[in-house]
């Protein structure tokens, strides 16, 4: 995320990848000013007034939203709200007090508006993390392969390939070139650098040897690497973020160090010492100054509690950190609360 700030709770951000669609969909709340390129469906009538074509008109907008709409690693999101202004010359396309969706995509950039200044969530926010695909990972067995991008926030799938096999052991060749294909066309579409092969030993042995005899990578600057997983396609998806192979990218993967922090939490508890959770547990630790690192599940941030703003600014105050967690990995926090905190 490419972000410049123009003044008080006024920011231009550049969207640049899947996690920065994740978190201006919270960064963005209903009363925040949006301006961003959109367009418009103009209706072309005749002189009896009947329509006779359509044409789409483009120009710089500014709505007032009133709802964010986003779905993980989809291609955009959408704030819709109230037009506040547009552009000079567009005044006859669209009029102030009307509705519009402005939909952000990753490439795209923005600039947000609020009353007053950011606060300490938000910029927790807009802090510069890596903002790129880590790796694209091949889940492989015998006869299906699904094609996914790790990023910081989990996994993205692409597109997954069934073997046309009628036997175990006819035609293998033909499915790994299918699967080499397809991987090949996303390398060069993603520009990614690292690619993750994953599935059982006898099928990664077996996918290798093709690679090597089709000599396709051969010289590319591409770091292809191979992680044992019981089992391949979408179901080995599913156990990706288990694997232990996955560990040279677990400094970047966001989801595996929230993982680590809400198992934390649990460990804690079970001791009982060394941790609060819910709004009230937290609140008091906070302003005994013995939060070390406070959790918030992000789902919070769409309806906060009144004390929130209260807690994170003491936990500042006395030194703590503020960790922003994800829907998936902060599914088990969800249930005390939305908040916990590791205490020193």
């Amino acid at each position: 995320m490419k972000v410049e700030e123009r003044g008080a709770g006024d920011v231009s951000v550049k969207v640049e990848s899947f996690d920065d669609l994740w978190k201006l969909s919270f960064f963005v709340k209903p009363g925040y000013v949006l301006i961003g390129r959109t367009s418009r469906q103009l209706k072309l009538r005749d002189e009896g007034g009947d329509v006779r074509g359509k044409r789409r008109l483009s120009m710089t907008m500014a709505i007032q939203v009133e709802k964010v709409e986003f779905q993980p690693f989809t291609e955009s999101m959408r704030f819709l709200g109230k037009v506040m202004a547009v552009e000079e010359g567009m005044e006859w396309v669209v009029q102030r007090g009307e509705h519009h969706a402005i939909s952000v995509g990753v490439g795209d950039e923005v600039e947000v508006k609020k009353q007053g200044e950011f606060d300490a969530i938000e910029r927790k926010l807009l802090e510069k993390e890596s903002s790129g695909p880590l790796a694209l990972v091949v889940s492989l067995d015998m006869s299906d392969a699904s094609l996914a991008i790790l990023w910081g926030y989990g996994v993205e799938r692409l597109l997954s390939i069934r073997s046309k096999r009628e036997e175990e052991d006819a035609h293998l060749d033909e499915f790994f070139s299918e699967v080499e294909e397809a991987l090949s066309k996303e390398v060069l579409k993603r520009e990614v650098k690292d690619v993750l092969i994953s599935g059982p030993s006898v099928v990664l042995s077996e996918f290798k040897k093709h690679l090597e005899r089709k000599g396709r990578f051969s010289g590319k600057k591409l770091n292809i690497s191979f992680a044992s997983s019981s089992y391949g396609g979408d179901e080995g998806l599913e156990l990706l973020l288990d694997n232990p192979d996955l560990r040279k990218y677990a400094d970047s993967i966001r989801l595996l160090k929230e993982k680590k922090m809400v198992q934390e939490v649990f460990e804690r508890l079970s001791l009982g010492e060394g941790v609060a959770v819910g709004v009230e547990g937290v609140e008091k630790a906070s302003q005994e100054g013995r939060v070390k690192t406070l959790l918030i599940v992000a789902s919070l941030l769409y309806e906060p509690p009144e004390e929130l703003m209260e807690i994170v600014d003491g936990v500042k105050k006395s030194g703590g950190q503020i960790e922003l967690i994800s829907e998936e990995g902060g599914r088990e926090l969800k249930g005390l609360g939305g908040l916990a905190a590791i205490l020193w």
